[in-house]
């Protein structure tokens, strides 16, 4: 589990637009790509301020931890007052909350958090269904839920995920909103690790390209749902946010959309799908400038305005940096 540069804006943009802040939970404790300097200047790109003489704490602990990065308490807390604790179906990392989270969410955590974040726990996970239905149940109405977790090939994950499974089911349990993308890493198939000797021409000039996701279309019999449809061979992360508001429920099952014979059923969705494409939070937007032309598309949907590229991450220079970072 991990919070890295592309992630880590993302949170700072959602910081932007509404306060995090109360309690943050965790899926397990995540290890953080940056360094407090390297936190310090993004913040400062992005407009977030630093709190008063903050100082970082080096990470001691998660598997992942790397020379001089911070722990994920010192990344919240660079910018928010929020208590951070993590969940995890063991100690071996230090988590406050130890529960297996696919069987049940001891009812004192009910309702808890104002914010959910997962760094790539879902897709290690046998029984996604009922650990989402327990994460919602972890959520306080008007709690935020952000996810980053694999669509594309991966060779550890037990899963893929599209990004119309996170869309329908929070639509179908009336959240509040929920925005969705698609993070590819075109560099990475078939081309050798950067530490590697032999290192051919890029495909190209970007590590990450992240495109969102909108379901809701109009067409010639009026308004619709569409899938995703993704076509790629690179890997790739689906990320998702959720607000959950006060008339959301938690254990809801969607239908996918082929098979929504109900009319009310898709009406519902229909309007819940509409409701997250016109919601005031604005789409997640990258820090670095590139032109839209240039970026390929992934998918093979018959409305090409529903999946478009809003952000990259340039590819690392020669020694490991990264203009991201």
């Amino acid at each position: 589990m991990s919070i890295k540069t592309l992630t880590a804006q993302m949170i700072l943009a959602e910081h932007l637009y509404r306060p995090i802040s109360g309690t943050v939970v965790t899926l397990g404790r995540n290890s953080v790509s940056l360094t407090g300097d390297q936190l310090d200047q993004l913040m400062q790109t992005m407009g977030v301020p630093k709190r008063p003489d903050f100082q970082y704490d080096i990470d001691a602990d998660t598997m992942g931890r790397g020379r001089e990065r911070i722990t994920q308490e010192s990344f919240f807390g660079a910018f928010s007052d929020a208590r951070v604790i993590s969940l995890d179906v063991s100690n071996y990392e230090n988590a406050e909350i130890i529960c297996d989270i696919q069987e049940r969410l001891p009812r004192r955590w009910r309702r808890s958090a104002d914010f959910v974040y997962d760094g790539g726990s879902l897709d290690n996970i046998f029984d996604v269904a009922a650990t989402l239905k327990n994460l919602s149940r972890l959520i306080k109405p008007g709690g935020r839920f952000l996810a980053s977790n694999n669509g594309g090939p991966h060779p550890t994950s037990y899963l893929k995920f599209s990004a119309d499974w996170f869309m329908d089911f929070f639509a179908v349990n009336d959240y509040a909103d929920c925005k969705t993308y698609i993070c590819v890493h075109p560099n990475t198939f078939g081309v050798p690790h950067l530490k590697m000797k032999a290192k051919p021409d890029p495909k190209s000039p970007h590590e990450i390209v992240g495109y969102s996701f909108n379901p809701y279309v109009t067409h010639d019999h009026g308004d619709g749902y569409d899938c995703s449809s993704v076509e790629s061979q690179c890997r790739y992360q689906i990320f998702v946010f959720a607000e959950k508001g006060s008339n959301s429920t938690d254990d809801r099952n969607p239908i996918q959309k082929h098979y929504r014979v109900d009319p009310k059923t898709n009406a519902f969705c229909n309007a819940r799908a509409r409701r997250f494409l016109e919601s005031p939070r604005p789409v997640f937007a990258g820090i670095h400038a590139f032109d839209p032309a240039t970026i390929p598309r992934i998918d093979s949907s018959d409305y090409p305005e529903q999946i478009k590229p809003v952000a990259v991450i340039p590819l690392r220079k020669a020694g490991g940096a990264s203009a991201a970072a």
